[in-house]
Parts: structure tokens; sequence; C-alpha cells
């Protein structure tokens, strides 16, 4: 019930090492107990190395109840920070969970572990949009997108290194949704996702999916037709997809290596890999 957006953002402020004494590194962790945080305006973290946020996982809820597409968090060059037990819900009105859009710092080293993004319209985390330094080297641990337009966007040149481990994206848009940033997804699970479970558009750098699962979603990867880095797909297991025209999509760009892969349950008796561009010959 209560409004506790000052409150959050007062809490957050002491992070800030242009405000503080370097010396004072235990203002740098905030902890949030067990509850259901009440936002109803966007809460920003500026300028700190080594900010910690903990709460108790399924227990620490922050609630949007703020303006229609608005952002729950921005990071402004918050560098070497953990981001552990915090669950943002959107509740269906908030646009972006957590968006990384640094004009300060380069932000490297960055850790989501438990934590998860719920019911939001556009990103559950955006990194790139607003960015002016990039944010590379993020790792996400055991995370949940559910019910999200993208679980993850990296949308920028130099949004590199991005890693996710354990993690499970449903019933989202697109699960993790790279333009020009590249990822490593190992042992994720993806369920339902309404576009594709992975989509690369125009990257710099290799990617990888490995050790995946995949299950009713409408395509589980994709290239956009300006992809021109490597990309390995291994040891993945799509069941169910829904497009009739292949669980993967590949542009004309490449190359892409797919192996040990296991496709079950099509929609219709098309090859579950496709390329993209007719005008080259499948």
């Amino acid at each position: 019930v209560t409004d506790d957006t000052d409150a959050l953002q007062q809490a957050l402020d002491r992070t800030n090492d242009q405000k503080e004494p370097a010396e004072f590194y235990h203002r740098r962790v905030v902890y949030f107990p067990a509850g259901k945080y009440r936002i109803t305006k966007r809460l920003t973290l500026i300028s700190s190395h080594g900010t910690l946020l903990i709460g108790c996982g399924r227990d620490t809820v922050l609630i949007w109840d703020g303006d229609e597409d608005g952002t729950m968090m921005v990071s402004n060059g918050v560098t070497y920070s953990r981001y552990e037990g915090i669950t943002w819900d959107g509740r269906g009105k908030a646009a972006v969970g957590m968006e990384h859009a640094s004009r300060i710092y380069y932000e490297t080293s960055i850790r989501y572990h438990d934590c998860a993004f719920l019911n939001l319209k556009r990103h559950g985390l955006l990194i790139g949009l607003h960015q002016g330094i990039a944010t590379a080297e993020t790792w996400f641990d055991n995370c949940l997108f559910r019910n999200c337009g993208a679980g993850v966007s990296l949308l920028t040149w130099n949004d590199y290194d991005n890693a996710f481990d354990r993690c499970q994206f449903e019933d989202c848009g697109i699960g993790v949704n790279s333009d020009k940033g590249n990822f490593y997804i190992r042992g994720c699970h993806f369920a339902r996702s309404k576009t594709v479970d992975v989509q690369q558009l125009s990257p710099a750098h290799a990617s990888s999916v490995r050790l995946c699962t995949s299950q009713g979603s409408h395509r589980f990867f994709q290239t956009g037709v300006g992809a021109h880095q490597s990309m390995k797909i291994q040891d993945c297991c799509v069941d169910g997809w829904t497009a009739a025209d292949g669980a993967m999509l590949l542009g004309r760009r490449g190359p892409t290596t797919v192996f040990d892969c296991v496709f079950t349950h099509p929609p219709n008796d098309a090859p579950p890999v496709r390329l993209a561009n007719p005008a080259v010959g499948n």
C-alpha cells in the first residue's frame, strides 16, 4: 500500500561514490528484506563501483504502480555490481524492468543471480538503447524471465560477452534479443516464446547456444540477413515449435554450426532448419 519509491531511492543514493567517501564501502550494499515494495517512479543507481543489491528471491518483489510504459530501475555507471534475489514485477504496465544506460563509466563485470523479471511490456532487462558508454561482461545465473516483450535485449555495439547460465524464459515474445551484442547461452530453458527463443540480428562477435531446451515456442532460433559472425548451436532439444517454416531460420550471412541437436513433434513435415533467403538457394 505504501509508496516506497522515495525511501528506496534514498538508500540507493548512498551507493553513489561521487557523494560518499570511498572508504564507506559498506554503504554500497543495499538489503531488501522480504516484502512487496510499491514503486511509482523510476529508481536510479548512479556512479558506483562494487554495489550489491540483495533480496530474498521470490519474497522480495519490486512492484510497478507508476505511469504506463515506465521504466522501473536504471543503472548509470554502476560497474562491478551484483543483483541477487530480487524480483521486478511490471504488472503488465511497466515497459522495462531494469535498464543499463551508462553515461559515466564503462559498466563491466555485472552479475544477476536468482533474480526474476515478470510482466514487463517491452524488456525485462534492457542494455544499449540509451547508453553513452557500453555495458558488457554481464552474467545471468539462475534467473527467470516471464511474460516480457523480450526477456533480455542487447541493442548496441560493444555490449559484448553476455553469459546466461541456468536461466528460464517463459511466455515472452523473444527470450534473448541480441541486435549488435553477443552472448553465450548455456543450460537454459525456453517455453512458449511468441516470436522466437533466441534472436541474433547484426552481431560483430561470435555467439553460442549450448545444452538448452525449448518447448512449445514459435521458433527456437533465428538470425537477421545482416548476421555476419559465427554462431554455434550444440546439444539442444527443441520440442513442439509452431512455426511452419522451421525451428531455426538462418539469414544469408554466417557461418552457423548446428550439431548434436534433437527436434521433436514438428508442426509439419518441413525441415526444422531452414535458410531465410531462397534467392540464393536452400
